[in-house]
């Protein structure tokens, strides 16, 4: 847990064609862009530059990746700048809310991380950061993940992409078998193991009902929390329902300019409870599975339960008394924020590598166009409906919960959440 954003960081530090000094010389040199990012199901490495330097760019990044120093000095400075970006997140109350949300509900709510991989934290625990992951870990994770077999080359802008699927072939030769776990994606293609601990890895995640609360005061009574349901993986047919039923809801943050005009209609009864309230829906998409919820923050602890009450009655009126304005309004809303998405070459290659990862081929605008567009009430009465019917429901809450009770008594009641932070608590899941 946490190797895969350990090393995303450690592969900008050199390889033996190019030591950092020298890459910090050359993209500076070559006005080229390199960056990173991992998430929970894929890391991302981009490089943008001129189309002169295709050809080297590719080199490079093939390197970088497949071959890292992977230095002892390196690894220990990046624990110092691991550790204040994990810090950092534990100061945000909005990111600890979904980390929790993802250790406990895809996790087991033991919060061990048994049941998925998705409920692992993308940095890891700070015990992972600080003491377990190892540079000989590091060169065992690369090995076994670092296949080209796993692997999506994008390029995009004023290349030729015959002369790119020959630089693929001369710069990632690796042909040994893949013995990581499989995907939905690609499967695995591995000679019998006597001991093989990825044979059952790939499993359907599962969703737990439960309750999560974080109480504690730091002198600002306040709290923020999220409801959540599991719904559908972005492969599914009503995945695109959902991202419209999350535009309906819609963002709401006092003070924002034109929000008088076209708030969404959940404002006008938050308002009405705390002119502080923010929140915000959101339709998060893994391969297999998804999350729907809005999480909010209010200023009014004491009625925390009646914001959760509103949130769950706009999803019935949604579900049940939805308008063909309102409809038609969301589409028109959604639609420009996915184009804006797409504006330059970094961000379309990115979305053509997840792509590739998940459906195997490209989906252009046009037929997300076509897909948003083809949504009708019916089918967002029918997912809400299932949503509502199937009972499976999670709540977050951090901050000053001393006057908030139990909101959903039926379902699992998780008090002491961050104790999956702590060294005596991590101890206990080393493997994982």
């Amino acid at each position: 847990m946490g190797t895969a954003h350990f090393f995303e960081h450690l592969v900008f530090k050199g390889s033996p064609k190019m030591n950092k000094s020298q890459l910090e010389t050359y993209a500076e040199d070559s006005g080229s862009l390199m960056n990173a990012y991992t998430s929970r199901e894929q890391t991302a490495y981009y490089f943008q530059g001129t189309q002169d330097n295709t050809d080297r760019l590719i080199e490079l990044l093939a390197d970088m990746v497949q071959n890292p120093t992977l230095a002892g000095h390196a690894i220990k400075m990046e624990r110092y700048v691991i550790n204040a970006e994990y810090a950092d997140i534990l100061a945000n109350p909005q990111e600890v809310i979904f980390d929790y949300i993802h250790a406990f509900c895809f996790g087991g709510i033991e919060g061990k991380y048994l049941d998925s991989s998705l409920s692992y934290n993308i940095l890891g625990s700070k015990y992972h950061i600080s003491k377990l992951i190892t540079q000989e870990k590091i060169k065992d994770f690369i090995n076994i993940h670092y296949h080209p077999s796993r692997m999506i080359l994008v390029a995009t802008g004023g290349v030729d992409h015959d002369h790119v699927v020959s630089l693929a072939n001369k710069y990632f030769t690796r042909n040994d078998k893949y013995i990581g776990p499989g995907t939905p994606t690609f499967e695995r293609d591995v000679p019998k193991l006597d001991n093989d601990i990825y044979a059952n890895f790939w499993k359907a995640t599962e969703f737990q009902s439960c309750e999560i609360r974080q109480s504690y005061n730091q002198g600002n009574s306040t709290v923020s929390g999220s409801v959540v349901f599991p719904t559908y993986g972005w492969s599914h047919s009503d995945s695109m329902t959902m991202m419209l039923v999350s535009q309906i809801i819609g963002i709401f943050a006092p003070g924002d300019g034109g929000s008088i005009f076209s708030a969404p209609p959940l404002t006008k009864v938050l308002q009405a409870l705390d002119q502080q309230c923010s929140f915000q829906s959101y339709s998060t998409l893994y391969n297999d599975t998804g999350l729907f919820g809005v999480v909010f923050t209010t200023f009014r602890p004491e009625i925390t339960p009646q914001i959760i009450d509103v949130i769950q009655s706009e999803i019935r009126r949604i579900a049940f008394d939805l308008s063909d304005d309102e409809l038609e309004l969301a589409k028109k809303g959604l639609l420009p924020n996915i184009a804006l998405q797409l504006d330059g070459s970094q961000p379309v290659a990115d979305e053509i590598g997840r792509q590739l990862l998940i459906y195997g081929r490209r989906i252009h605008y046009p037929e997300i166009e076509a897909l948003v567009n083809s949504v009708t009430k019916e089918d967002i009465t029918r997912c809400l409906t299932e949503l509502i019917d199937s009972n499976q429901k999670a709540l977050c809450l951090i901050g000053d919960l001393t006057s908030v009770p139990s909101i959903f008594p039926d379902v699992p009641q998780i008090t002491n959440p961050e104790e999956i932070h702590e060294d005596y608590y991590c101890k206990y899941i080393e493997k994982r």
